[in-house]
């Protein structure tokens, strides 16, 4: 036997050892480390689940522990800086234990196929959280999982005295990630035409990177939120959130808050449908939908976006929120 494969075994062997151990005292252990927020806040809903469902002790590790942080269903949650010896090292091993009881919260490939190709062909509408699932052999019920997000009162005490002069507000933010796929991005000028549209209305604020353009008519608050919580509680305290699907949607969910969130043609709303969210779709989608496409859209604009205009965006909005009132 050469030396590689004697490695490759022995690799194996640790692996189920120390999953085999996990079972034994009744653990396990969760990962996903990366940019994508929304992806992590799917984790928190996993990994609630596991211990709620399963009654097993669940230890996270990510390098957003923010997101985790006063989750009474976690054991431990353990901060791991892949720019570090120690961190980098945490990262490789995590990786190389994988099993039943060390867990990566991150879709593996199915019949050789990527994520996007895999529900392109099966056209399956599942949630986001379960996707990354999918391999994981714990039987969780994905129906109505949820993240959640837990504040101490203190900490929200503290939030509210510092924005008691916005009063009512709602939360904007008009930018897709385009760094993943274009073809979820409704367009800045119709974010536009609804804060024009509605300005009388609604106190709007955008949130967001400092350098993402800023909409007219809003309070800008882009790049001033200190950290993940603080961006969470203002929009925890906020009536509403509007924007294009992706993480703002989620992180209304972790803390109840509706969230009117532009779905189009790329994936069906159900990848991120949560009770707190009010889909915005057109009536009659294109056939290419849902076409899960990564690179730009061929056709010369978003045929999933043209019959959803702003004006309707904007009427659902004034309309559902005055039912509120």
């Amino acid at each position: 036997m050469g030396l590689r494969k004697l490695k490759v075994k022995l690799r194996y062997f640790i692996a189920a050892v120390i999953n085999r151990l996990l079972s034994m005292s009744g653990y396990i252990f969760i990962f996903r480390f990366g940019d994508g927020i929304g992806d992590q806040l799917c984790m928190v809903a996993l990994a609630e689940a596991l211990n709620k469902q399963t009654g097993e002790k669940v230890i996270v590790f990510t390098d957003y522990v923010g997101l985790f942080k006063n989750n009474p269903h976690l054991e431990k949650v353990v901060e791991v800086n892949r720019e570090t010896v120690t961190g980098g090292a945490l990262f490789r091993a995590l990786h190389r234990l994988e099993g039943n009881r060390v867990l990566h919260f991150s879709y593996k490939k199915k019949d050789n196929l990527d994520l996007e190709s895999y529900m392109r062909k099966t056209q399956a509408k599942i949630s986001l959280i379960e996707l990354h699932s999918l391999h994981i052999s714990f039987p969780i019920d994905h129906s109505s999982l949820s993240p959640i997000l837990y504040f101490e009162n203190a900490e929200e005490e503290q939030f509210l005295d510092r924005v008691k002069e916005y009063g009512k507000y709602a939360i904007i933010n008009p930018i897709s990630k385009k760094q993943y796929t274009p073809n979820k991005d409704w367009g800045f000028d119709n974010f536009q035409k609804v804060v024009d549209l509605t300005k009388n209305d609604i106190q709007w604020i955008q949130v967001g990177l400092e350098n993402e353009r800023l909409l007219n008519h809003v309070s800008d608050m882009r790049g001033k939120t200190s950290s993940l919580r603080e961006l969470a509680l203002w929009i925890k305290f906020s009536e509403f959130v509007l924007s294009n699907e992706g993480m703002y949607n989620h992180m209304a969910a972790a803390v109840s808050t509706r969230s009117y969130t532009l779905f189009g043609g790329f994936h069906p709303k159900e990848v991120a449908l949560y009770d707190t969210t009010i889909p915005l779709v057109q009536k009659q989608l294109p056939e290419c939908a849902y076409c899960w496409l990564r690179s730009p859209c061929p056709y010369d604009h978003l045929r999933c976006f043209e019959g959803l205009g702003a004006e309707d965006v904007a009427e659902k909005i004034l309309n559902n929120e005055k039912l509120r009132k």
